[in-house]
């Protein structure tokens, strides 16, 4: 049924779970919500996409124009191995992360 409704597979409790919204006001009470659940690993941009604009570093998003049939190939990337630790550590140095707790 989960799959139905949000067509994708249903999270494992020990799988990352990452939630942004526009301020993160609700991204931080549907963490609280996934942490009542059981899941552990649940994270949240603290601020939310709102702050996004603030960083000067960021490039605009080169998307297709709106209603084109033509839809850009996706550029191919290697993967590299995850260090969630040190990713934790830098987003939350950032400002970008507020761990969820109990």
């Amino acid at each position: 049924e989960w799959e139905k409704k949000f067509r994708h597979p249903k999270p494992a409790s020990h799988d990352v779970i990452v939630l942004i919204c526009n301020t993160g006001l609700r991204s931080k009470w549907v963490a609280h919500l996934f942490l009542d659940l059981g899941y552990a690993k649940v994270y949240y941009g603290k601020d939310g996409t709102n702050s996004w604009h603030l960083d000067p570093t960021l490039c605009d998003y080169n998307s297709y124009e709106f209603g084109s049939d033509e839809i850009p190939a996706p550029e191919l990337f290697a993967l590299e191995q995850v260090n969630f630790d040190a990713g934790q550590r830098e987003l939350a140095k950032l400002g970008l992360l507020d761990v969820v707790s109990n």
